[in-house]
């Protein structure tokens, strides 16, 4: 148990900016990151910003995901909690059907979902409320716990069990902050006699957690200073005996941030980058009125409802007594209408969860104290609180010299289609690391949550592990939300396939291949459709039509296709309607030099761009010479890989060989046939694929050209041109 706060908040504040002074003045300290994953959320690796600046992201409203109705519940919900426990997320709030803070009138509440924005009130009936048991509470009758009840998941190794949900709950009627225990954050117990953290406020939404980072249970609660709601913090190894509580402080990129009444803090850790703290703060601000005495009598509440006004904003930590205020501005902005205006709306849930491969979501209670009440849910991508952003002039970002751990470096970033970003990796001093130059960095354009950067070598740092270095970035129109160095992923198994997109197709006695039909397994990009009709394919019935899709690129994905390996045979019948530079097999980003990590394989039967085949792998390319290609017909076409030997055919022909760089063949992406994967539609395949064959072995001539015999002896249909307003390029 603690007693109280051991020291004024002036002395800490300028004993914090000290130290930061100190650092910024003096010898700049190498921060090591290992492969930790870091947001650009604050100025923590920053050291300059060149035409480019720490960008605030706001959330998409995604609209009301559950309301608050249950006559138990209304009006005065509050102090929402979500949690996601694995497949399961879990939503613990305060329901308050009449005033009377910490009285019978209060009950905590249960919810739960799937996945994060469809939700479900179970009847639970562990407690009589308004004389039924069908109901969603989980705590009642014991005031006054759930003013204020306050859960989280124990994430610390060797928790027990019954332990796995703890929680924190209590005011001054309780005297103090006690602590609770569930197995299933359903059934809760005390833990203890007696409140274990004594003297503070404790009237708000106090949080506690495990911090990985610090080793140690955190909690965060309400305390005052200079007249202002004001956030205190103090630390346990056990979550029984608390150390003395340390006001926090509020920094601003090196100064005091503005005093603001901080009503909830909603600190926890960020799910992928435990180490950093974000906190979600209802920001109240009393006496700032934004309706009149009669506009809260129009939507049924008291004239006082109308005498503050709240809203959402974002503050970091990294640890110890600082909280970090980079941006001043609001997060979320109460919304339109006078009922997202009134005393104590738009309070941030605790916690943001992940609610999609891309997305994570955040929630807020809006409409308070109305029949109305209800939760929001805002959506943002992964990471991307906020972001370090460069408009289309260009500007650079170069961070504070660093250590790491780690084999590859890879980004969150996004660009238009104009945009780019590029990495080049300089010594402490500046300097830049031949190898790892600008003009040696491969441009990245895109949108993605994580993408290896790579240099023309290739993406392998593994060389600069440990050693003092500086990333400088350079974007146009772009935003680069977080980095991480860690290993490189083990390749994927090759999926080999014979993709005959139909059931009628002759078996394949060339090759040991096993693996029949396989037209499920790809993915159909833009245009791209199956047609199964006999007219339009090369074996058997069915066949994949690409038409182009105006700006947007058509292919066909071919599953599991970025380790090729060492040796490799790709194929397929072909058939177009355009005379031009046309893509076959690509992973082609669309922009620049082809990388490392990119493959193409090309024709072009008017021979304007090359003469007829242009296969490149490695980053070297291997020509045909003229080879005639005409349309309305199928084609079959083969390249053949053994340890950087290349053989391209037509129709069992053989029309080049040539060398690339031995060793494996590993993609940044799978493979798709038809186009390239980024960049503008330039290249697109117009007409019918059929027959696709991926395989892990370098095929004989021999069966290859057996392969080319089993077409159809008569001519497919094309399929017409489209009309000359259908925008293709």
């Amino acid at each position: 148990m603690i007693t109280g706060i051991n020291a004024p908040f002036r002395t800490i504040l300028t004993a914090a900016l000290t130290s930061l002074t100190a650092t910024a003045g003096g010898k700049e300290m190498t921060r090591d990151i290992g492969s930790r994953r870091e947001l650009f959320v604050d100025h923590h690796l920053i050291d300059t910003l060149t035409n480019a600046r720490l960008e605030l992201n706001r959330p998409r409203n995604e609209g009301v995901v559950i309301r608050f109705d249950e006559p138990w519940e209304y009006p005065f919900a509050g102090c929402p909690t979500i949690i996601k426990d694995d497949d399961v997320y879990r939503l613990i709030y305060r329901g308050m059907h009449a005033t009377g803070d910490g009285t019978n009138v209060e009950c905590t509440c249960y919810a739960e979902s799937a996945d994060g924005h469809h939700w479900q009130k179970p009847d639970l009936g562990l407690f009589e409320i308004k004389g039924t048991r069908k109901n969603n509470v989980i705590l009642a009758d014991d005031p006054p716990f759930s003013h204020n009840f306050s859960p989280f998941l124990d994430d610390r190794p060797g928790v027990a069990s019954e332990a796995r949900f703890k929680a924190v709950a209590g005011v001054g009627k309780s005297k103090g902050l006690w602590a609770f225990t569930s197995p299933d954050a359903v059934h809760w117990h005390k833990l203890g006699n007696g409140p274990i953290i004594t003297r503070g406020a404790f009237d708000s939404h106090n949080v506690a957690f495990w911090s990985e980072h610090e080793q140690a249970y955190l909690c965060y609660f309400r305390t005052f200073q200079n007249g202002k709601r004001w956030v205190s913090r103090t630390t346990s190894d056990d979550f029984v005996n608390w150390a003395e509580p340390v006001a926090m402080t509020f920094a601003h990129r090196g100064q005091p941030a503005p005093q603001e009444h901080i009503y909830t803090n909603g600190t926890h850790p960020y799910f992928r980058a435990p180490h950093l703290y974000i906190a979600l703060p209802f920001r109240f601000m009393p006496g700032r009125r934004a309706l009149t005495s009669a506009d809260a009598r129009r939507i049924g509440l008291h004239p006082s409802y109308a005498n503050d006004c709240s809203d959402a904003v974002l503050m970091t930590s990294r640890g110890g007594n600082v909280f970090e205020r980079t941006f001043l501005e609001s997060f979320v902005r109460p919304d339109m209408g006078p009922e997202n205006w009134v005393s104590r709306t738009n309070m941030p849930a605790l916690n943001v969860v992940q609610t999609s491969e891309t997305e994570m979501s955040l929630y807020l209670e809006c409409n308070y104290a109305q029949p109305t009440v209800c939760l929001r849910r805002y959506s943002l991508r992964l990471d991307g609180f906020a972001s370090v952003r460069a408009g289309y002039d260009g500007g650079e970002m170069l961070t504070k010299p660093l250590t790491f751990g780690g084999e590859r470096l890879t980004v969150n970033f996004a660009t238009s289609a104009a945009g780019s970003l590029r990495v080049e990796i300089q010594d402490a001093q500046g300097i830049p690391i031949p190898g790892y130059t600008l003009d040696e960095a491969v441009e990245q354009v895109g949108n993605t949550i994580e993408r290896a950067v790579s240099w023309t070598a290739g993406s392998d740092v593994s060389g600069l592990e440990g050693k003092p270095v500086r990333l400088r970035f350079v974007l146009k129109d772009a935003d680069l939300y977080a980095l991480r160095f860690g290993p490189a992923p083990p390749p994927e198994k090759l999926r080999e396939g014979l993709y005959t997109f139909d059931a009628d197709s002759p078996p394949l006695r060339e090759t040991t291949l096993i693996v029949p039909g396989g037209n499920e397994d790809v993915t159909y990009r833009g245009n791209a459709k199956l047609v199964v009709d006999g007219r339009q394919s090369a074996v058997g019935s069915g066949a994949v039509v690409l038409e182009a899709a105006g700006s947007g690129l058509t292919t066909v994905e071919l599953p599991r296709t970025r380790n090729l390996g060492s040796s490799f045979t790709l194929a397929a019948f072909i058939t177009f309607r355009d005379a031009r530079w046309t893509r076959l097999f690509s992973n082609y980003s669309g922009s620049g030099k082809p990388a490392l990590d990119e493959l193409a394989l090309s024709f072009d039967p008017s021979g304007k761009t090359a003469p007829g085949l242009v296969y490149t792998a490695k980053s070297v390319q291997v020509h045909s010479g003229p080879v005639e290609l005409k349309t309305g017909r199928y084609y079959h076409v083969a390249v053949t890989h053994a340890d950087g030997a290349v053989r391209l055919y037509v129709d069992g022909e053989e029309v080049a060989t040539g060398e690339v760089p031995s060793g494996p063949v590993l993609l940044a992406s799978n493979l798709g046939v038809g186009e390239d994967i980024g960049g503008p539609a330039n290249e697109q395949l117009r007409g019918c694929i059929d027959e696709i064959l991926v395989l892990g072995q370098a095929l004989s001539a021999s069966k290859i050209r057996a392969l080319s015999e089993r077409r159809k002896p008569c001519p497919p249909q094309v399929p017409a041109a489209p009309s000359p307003d259908r925008g293709h390029d």
